[in-house]
């Protein structure tokens, strides 16, 4: 599952299944677990309740690193002059607001690129055959 929606969002195979690793299902479901936690549960994003999050903070923080590298490491290809791939990161780094044709820039990349990630988690598994 996470292959396909590696492949998709950051144009990479992570390869979990085959490696025994599960650390990017983790990055999502911390993802997922950590905002939906802090929106119905205030006190959450405060001490000492904050504490009880501390582990899915942790791995947010790893995805949250990730994606602040892939995005730059796709521009830096495209400017070496690697072909121009078909996939989600390519398209919000070629977006523009159609009214003011200004480009998405990284800070606003990488959340798109994350919910895309935290929403595929859910919804690719159930669109499978």
């Amino acid at each position: 599952m996470f292959g396909s929606i590696g492949a998709l969002v950051f144009d990479q195979e992570f390869n979990g299944l085959k490696h025994n690793d599960d650390d990017v299902a983790k990055w999502a479901s911390a993802t997922v677990i950590l905002h939906g936690t802090r929106a119905a549960a205030l006190p959450t994003k405060y001490l000492p309740f904050s504490l009880l999050l501390l582990s899915q903070v942790v791995k947010f923080k790893r995805s949250s690193e990730f994606c602040n590298k892939a995005i730059p490491n796709r521009k830096e290809l495209l400017r070496a002059g690697a072909g121009k791939p078909v996939d989600l990161p390519h398209a919000f780094i070629d977006a523009e607001d159609l009214e003011s044709n200004i480009a998405m820039d990284d800070l606003q990349v990488k959340p798109e690129s994350t919910v895309t990630m935290s929403a595929g988690s859910d919804t690719l598994p159930r669109s499978l055959p």
